[in-house]
């Protein structure tokens, strides 16, 4: 059964998520988040040393609030212990789990944006140099 102590904050006895707020991903399903009504905030929680594929994982949470675009919130691999919980200090209406997805996965989506990002840098260049030969009015 999870236990809803903090480590990071010591003392401290969080309340148990109200069901169907809690969501699970990652390996076997051992990363957990939840919206904690009195804080406000999103909350993380790792119970994940029996997983070895722990360490290839992205821990984070995605922050829904009305009216806006959903939010990443991504701490990267190895930000975690493999038993933790962790108030984000992010407000958010709804915390919802990040999407599985392995290092290397996001690895490859990152050279792709750095890829597009070098093809629209070329193309800001050449219409810079095609604005320069364009005479302005006084």
């Amino acid at each position: 059964a999870l236990q809803f102590t903090s480590k990071a904050l010591p003392g401290v006895e969080l309340s148990k998520p109200k069901p169907g707020l809690f969501q699970t991903y990652g390996p076997s399903s051992c990363i957990s988040t939840w919206h904690d009504e009195t804080s406000g905030h999103c909350f993380l929680k790792t119970d994940c040393k029996s997983s070895p594929e722990f360490a290839k994982y992205d821990v984070g949470f995605q922050c829904q609030n009305s009216g806006q675009d959903v939010a990443e919130h991504r701490y990267g691999p190895a930000s975690f212990a493999a038993d933790e919980t962790r108030d984000s200090m992010v407000s958010c209406e709804k915390c919802l789990p990040l999407q599985d997805k392995e290092v290397g996965t996001l690895f490859a989506e990152v050279q792709q944006m750095q890829a597009s990002l070098s093809e629209v840098a070329t193309q800001v260049q050449d219409l810079s140099k095609v604005a320069q030969g364009i005479p302005r009015e006084s």
